[in-house]
C-alpha cells in the first residue's frame, strides 16, 4: 500500500506548492476535502479560489478543497 500512498503525498504537494485546476484534479477524484500543511515546506499562503483556509498555526494550514472547483 505504500504507492497509493506515495502517490496521494505527492499529488498534495503538487496542488500546495502549484494551485491550478490540473493539479487538483487528482484530490477531487480521490475524494479529497481537506488538505493539512506544514507551511514550513511551501512559500505559498492562499490557494484561493481552489481552497480556502479553515484553520492556520505559525506551523500548520488546513485548507478545505472548493467543492466548486472541482
Amino acid at each position: 500500500q505504500l504507492q497509493p500512498l506515495l502517490a496521494r503525498e505527492a499529488a498534495s504537494w503538487a496542488f500546495i506548492d502549484a494551485p491550478t485546476s490540473q493539479t487538483l484534479a487528482p484530490l477531487c477524484a480521490a475524494g479529497v476535502d481537506w488538505v493539512w500543511v506544514d507551511t514550513a515546506r511551501t512559500s505559498l499562503s492562499t490557494w484561493e479560489p481552489l481552497a480556502t483556509i479553515a484553520f492556520a498555526t505559525p506551523d500548520t494550514t488546513i485548507l478545505r478543497i472548493n467543492p466548486s472547483a472541482c
